[in-house]
């Protein structure tokens, strides 16, 4: 499809079903194009965008290859699935929402465009961007940050591919009426400790509250804050900084629990109360060395063995990334599960699909 067809067909399947109609100013909304694991960005940006007066009322898929999507993890927290009219009044109230897309009959035909495109696993320009930005335009989204990742593993592998397909986003986008900024970043190894709902889970309420993995942090801060100068809330350059600050201020904290209050949940609830799968095993270095790389498909696949996202409390604990130097007998990832068998299984796939790469390192050279 050229730009004009796609266009068109975003406003078909808009137009298939129901839109949400809020009424109210700033509309922000955002995507990832996939393929990191671990990239609950999402539940770091609406809180964040919430507390600074943005309104983000924001739909998100279940997993279908990968080993926790978004809702899958926010259900972790807070039922997901809600009608239209009471995502309408979740967002009024608090700002923000994470819901599951799939039961509000928002461009309904798309979800049948992607059950073919799924079992035949292709995936054409067209179709990826007006399925994209047809959830957004069905909830009035006006401003929207994409997240290309590129790198060995994420979906999009290459600069080139990235950078055409965000000047495709922005120019849909800006046919629809919606101002759109593609960030390309980098996606080369997951982001974050843990991998599946639960784990996941941990990771963003500890961000939240100022602690937590360190990339997750950046990354959430940096589209959150694009999102902020797109709207004129902070001046250009600054978007970030603000984002962090609202997070050390405890607001962005405090947001979540009201947004998981509003959706269902328990406000009060601790990241030690979040429960991970009983059953555990440490995957260990064989050898010194330094990692080269951490394979999200491999990483993903072993954490689907062990039961995510179907069981909330299973995937992996990463103790390792890109660089870090390691020694023999250091724990690389522990694998967990609520199902010995499903966990049996998992450590069996570790002969054929190992995800993480160790390079020996001879007086100071990596070989």
């Amino acid at each position: 499809l050229n730009i004009e067809e796609t266009v068109y067909l975003t406003k078909a399947l808009v137009e298939t079903g129901k839109t949400l109609n809020l009424n109210v100013h700033p509309i922000a909304d955002k995507h990832c194009a996939g393929g990191v694991a671990g990239n609950r960005t999402t539940m770091v940006i609406v809180p964040v965008l919430a507390a600074a007066g943005i309104y983000i009322p924001k739909t998100s898929s279940r997993a279908i290859t990968s080993p926790s999507g978004t809702a899958d993890t926010m259900e972790v927290l807070a039922p997901v699935a809600f009608s239209i009219d009471e995502m309408r009044e979740i967002v009024l109230k608090t700002k923000g929402c994470i819901v599951w897309g799939g039961g509000l009959y928002l461009a309904p035909v798309d979800d049948k465009f992607i059950r073919i495109r799924n079992s035949l696993h292709l995936d054409p320009r067209g179709l990826l961007l007006s399925s994209i930005l047809a959830k957004k335009k069905a909830v009035g989204a006006e401003y929207v940050v994409v997240d290309i990742p590129i790198g060995r593993g994420a979906k999009v592998e290459d600069e080139s591919t990235g950078k055409s397909l965000a000047k495709d986003f922005i120019e849909v986008g800006e046919r629809l009426g919606m101002k759109i900024k593609c960030l390309i970043t980098d996606g080369n190894d997951p982001i974050g400790f843990g991998i599946g709902p639960a784990l996941e889970c941990k990771d963003v309420l500890n961000v939240l509250q100022g602690n937590g993995p360190t990339e997750l942090l950046d990354k959430s801060t940096l589209l959150a804050g694009s999102i902020l100068e797109m709207v004129g809330k902070v001046p250009i350059g600054k978007g970030q900084e603000t984002a962090i600050n609202i997070i050390k201020s405890g607001k962005a904290y405090e947001k979540m629990m009201e947004i998981i209050e509003e959706q269902g949940g328990n406000p009060k609830i601790k990241v030690d109360d979040i429960p991970i799968g009983q059953y555990k095993y440490e995957v260990k270095a064989k050898k010194d060395g330094r990692i080269s790389h951490v394979d999200n498909k491999l990483i993903s696949k072993i954490a689907r063995a062990a039961g995510a996202p179907k069981d909330k409390g299973a995937g992996i604990i990463l103790h390792c990334e890109m660089g870090d130097k390691v020694r023999a007998g250091d724990i690389l990832f522990e694998i967990v599960s609520n199902s010995e068998s499903k966990l049996t299984h998992a450590i069996e796939l570790l002969d054929e699909y190992f995800p993480v790469e160790l390079q020996k390192i001879i007086i100071g050279k990596v070989e």
